[in-house]
């Protein structure tokens, strides 16, 4: 709906209070306005909100909101052209979306980090990277993340 700001309100009233009632709608609200930033292009704002999140989720051993938050900060890094930075924070949030089950969350990160080596010009292990990425959404049929793998891959259907 790109009502950004309309979502930026209903976050912050979300997060009003909730600091000390409710640690996982504080935590969500920190996420979605990390995400209204990011979407604002504003990285270290989003950024700090990312972390906020990010603390009180290992608090609460959420491994879901773990796994995304380290994707979050690492599209932060690739945006800002530290890549190795990327790769280490999609790489942190891999052991939280396998310890779920949460194939498509791993999908997503193989993915990124797939992209992350592409920019960084290490083709060997970008493709290896989207292999991963294109074999777990073969399994669950993720045509959407798989269309994206696909064609960043460069190796063409040796993939499927």
């Amino acid at each position: 709906m790109n009502k950004w700001q309309k979502a930026m309100e209903w976050f912050d009233n979300a997060q009003e209070g909730n600091a000390e009632h409710d640690s996982y709608i504080y935590m969500m609200a920190n996420l979605g306005i990390g995400n209204v930033h990011l979407e604002f292009g504003k990285f270290e704002t989003a950024r700090l909100y990312y972390e906020e999140a990010l603390s009180i989720a290992r608090d609460m051993n959420e491994s879901t909101m773990l796994g995304t938050l380290c994707n979050n900060l690492g599209i932060i890094a690739s945006i800002q052209g530290n890549i190795l930075a990327a790769i280490a924070n999609y790489s942190k949030g891999i052991p939280f979306h396998q310890q779920i089950g949460d194939l498509l969350g791993l999908a997503r990160l193989y993915n990124n980090i797939g992209m992350a080596y592409a920019d960084e010009q290490i083709r060997e292990k970008a493709v290896d990277f989207y292999r991963k990425s294109l074999e777990i959404t073969a399994q669950l049929e993720a045509r959407t993340l798989r269309s994206i793998t696909l064609p960043q891959s460069g190796a063409g259907t040796d993939l499927l």
